[in-house]
């Protein structure tokens, strides 16, 4: 008995570190790479994308660590996994734009 009560209040206790954490639960590393992999081929098929990143000073890699970062925030891995081609190529593209826009500046 008294193992099962200590085991409730460290579960309770976890659930309370990790409530008010801004930062979005990063999806896992498959998913990541998979992510990565189409995304680095998308955008070295554009020599004008990879030449405006690049002349920001963003190399490849980097514009799709942000991309990835991005669509995190927007939606849990259970939620991505769940979204059809169209809808997975509007977050993309919105990630894009965000991410566009932060090494414009």
């Amino acid at each position: 008995m008294r193992v099962a009560g200590v085991v409730v209040v460290v579960a309770l206790l976890g659930g309370l570190v990790g409530c008010g954490s801004d930062e979005p639960e990063p999806y896992s590393t498959e998913v990541r790479m998979g992510l990565q992999q189409g995304m680095l081929l998308t955008l070295l098929a554009d020599p004008d994308a990879v030449a405006l990143f690049e002349g920001h000073g963003v190399s490849p890699h980097e514009a799709v660590r942000c991309f990835i970062r991005e669509m995190e925030k927007r939606y849990s891995e259970e939620d991505f996994v769940l979204l059809g081609p169209a809808e997975r190529d509007t977050l993309g593209y919105e990630a894009g734009r965000i991410c566009g826009e932060k090494y414009r500046d």
